[in-house]
C-alpha cells in the first residue's frame, strides 16, 4: 500500500549505496500516472500513424504515377485504334467477296483477318478494363451455351492457324448477369487457352448448371506464379503478345458476381480453370 521510488547514490554517500523516498499510496498520484501514461502513449501513437502513412504515400507515389501513366496511355491509344481495326474489317468482308481474290491471296486476307480479330480482341479487353470505369451495365438473361459457341466460331481462324480441336460438353445454362461481361470472361478464357497452347494440342470446354470449365493441353502455369496470373498487368510469357489484363478482367467479373475461380495447372501439360456460380 505504498509508492516507492528508489535511486542509486554517488560514491556509497554517507555509507549508503540506495536512497529510498516512501510515502502511503494516492489514488489521485496513480490517476494522474495513468492518465500521462495514456496521453503520452495516444501522442506517440497518433505520431507514428501520421509518420507512418506519410511514408506509405511516398514510397507508392512512383509506382501509382507509373499506373496512371499506363492506364492513361493505354486510353489514348484505345481511341486511336477503333477506327482502323474497323475499317480493316470492313475492307477484308469486301474483299472475301470478289471473285477476282485467287487461293493465294485468300491465305493472305485470312492472315489479315486473324490479325485483325487480335486487335478486335485486345481492343475490347483494353475498353473494359480502362475505358469502362463510368459505364453501367445492364444484367439480363445470358445463354452462355450461345455465347460460347459464338466465341468459339470468332476464333475459328486462329484455332485453324494453331490446329488445335476444340471438344465442347455444352449444357443448356442461362445466367442472370450483362452479357457483354460474361463475353469478355468466356473470350479470355478461350484466347488464353489458344494462346498459351501446343501446335495440334487440344481444348476441352465444359458446361453444366454449375459451372463453366475450360482446359488445355498447353504450356502450363509454374505453382509460384498461380496466385499471381490474376494481377493486372501481370505476364509471365513474354513470347506472347498483350497486356496481362485478360485474366484480371476474369477476375473483376468474377467478383462482381460472385463467382468463384479455381484454376490447377502443371508446368508442360495444360491447365484448367473452373468458373463456379
Amino acid at each position: 500500500n505504498y509508492a516507492i521510488y528508489m535511486t542509486i547514490l554517488s560514491d556509497y554517500y554517507l555509507g549508503a549505496k540506495y536512497l529510498f523516498i516512501e510515502i502511503p499510496k494516492n489514488p489521485e498520484l496513480t490517476a494522474a500516472i495513468i492518465r500521462k501514461i495514456i496521453i503520452y502513449a495516444s501522442v506517440a501513437f497518433l505520431l507514428f500513424l501520421f509518420l507512418g502513412i506519410y511514408l506509405a504515400k511516398l514510397f507508392i507515389k512512383p509506382m501509382k504515377n507509373s499506373i496512371n501513366l499506363l492506364d492513361n496511355f493505354i486510353k489514348d491509344t484505345t481511341h486511336e485504334i477503333y477506327t482502323p481495326i474497323s475499317i480493316i474489317n470492313t475492307n477484308i468482308e469486301i474483299l472475301k467477296d470478289t471473285l477476282l481474290c485467287n487461293q493465294k491471296n485468300k491465305k493472305n486476307i485470312k492472315r489479315i483477318e486473324i490479325a485483325s480479330r487480335t486487335l478486335e480482341t485486345i481492343y475490347r479487353d483494353l475498353k473494359l478494363s480502362v475505358l469502362s470505369d463510368g459505364n453501367k451495365y445492364k444484367d439480363e438473361h445470358c445463354n452462355i451455351q450461345k455465347i460460347i459457341k459464338e466465341r468459339i466460331e470468332y476464333f475459328q481462324l486462329h484455332l485453324d492457324t494453331k490446329k488445335i480441336k476444340v471438344n465442347l460438353d455444352l449444357e443448356d445454362v442461362v445466367l442472370n448477369a450483362d452479357c457483354y461481361l460474361l463475353e469478355r470472361l468466356i473470350d479470355n478464357l478461350i484466347s488464353n487457352a489458344i494462346k498459351y497452347n501446343k501446335v495440334g494440342g487440344f481444348i476441352n470446354i465444359r458446361l453444366i448448371k454449375e459451372f463453366l470449365e475450360v482446359e488445355d493441353s498447353g504450356i502450363g502455369i509454374a505453382k509460384d506464379n498461380l496466385d499471381k496470373i490474376f494481377e493486372r498487368y501481370k505476364r509471365f510469357n513474354k513470347s506472347e503478345g498483350g497486356f496481362g489484363i485478360g485474366l484480371s478482367i476474369v477476375k473483376s467479373v468474377a467478383k462482381r458476381y460472385g463467382y468463384i475461380i479455381k484454376v490447377n495447372s502443371e508446368k508442360e501439360k495444360g491447365t484448367k480453370v473452373k468458373v463456379q456460380w
